[in-house]
């Protein structure tokens, strides 16, 4: 799955491209034209708006995940994967998730779901291509380059089951990743 790096860009990229593509709608030109048609037309001050109401707090996240936890595009998110995210979060930190900051961190896992199968997604939907030749190079030398890590194989086949991990799935992981930085990549060349 994508590192928190490049999944900071994916965010980046992707607000950057809704906020680009966004028109304001009817209501709010209409609006923001009476306004000005009142400001010209008569030198009042403008009356404040009234505060807005605040959002109301999100709803917790049930003690008990579902099987699917989320649907992108009708894609189902397994809740293998978020798991297999949660694990790999509190294994970096070296801790498991405080439960005063469960809900929150529940949510971050999800949304960093959300964005890797968009991203994922768009990648098969522009059609981007990994060559068998890429894929198991990169993954060849990012496998290398973990089981350097570990003090023998056996200490990376466990390190591998901790994180409900097989090298068959980190492989097609790294494939999807060259696929979303090929995709990233070609859209900041072609950025004006």
């Amino acid at each position: 799955m994508l590192n928190f790096r490049s999944g900071a860009a994916a965010l980046v990229i992707i607000s950057c491209a809704v906020s680009g593509c966004k028109k304001p709608s009817a209501e709010s030109k209409t609006t923001e034209q009476q306004a000005v048609a009142r400001g010209s037309a008569d030198s009042k001050p403008a009356e404040a708006a009234p505060p807005a109401k605040p959002p109301e707090p999100a709803k917790p996240v049930p003690q008990t995940i579902p099987v699917v936890v989320a649907r992108v595009n009708g894609e189902d998110v397994a809740k293998s994967d978020f798991d297999r995210m949660l694990k790999q979060m509190e294994m970096q930190a070296g801790q498991s998730v405080p439960e005063n900051r469960r809900d929150e961190i529940y949510r971050a896992v999800l949304d960093q779901l959300v964005t890797y199968t968009a991203l994922v997604q768009e990648t098969r939907a522009r059609g981007v291509k990994v060559s068998d030749e890429e894929a198991k190079q990169v993954s060849d030398a990012k496998l290398a380059e973990l089981r350097k890590q570990m003090p023998d194989e056996a200490a990376f086949k466990k390190a591998l089951a901790e994180r409900n991990m097989t090298v068959d799935r980190l492989r097609a992981d790294i494939r999807k990743d060259l696929a979303i930085n090929k995709m990233m990549e070609a859209e900041l060349a072609s950025a004006p």
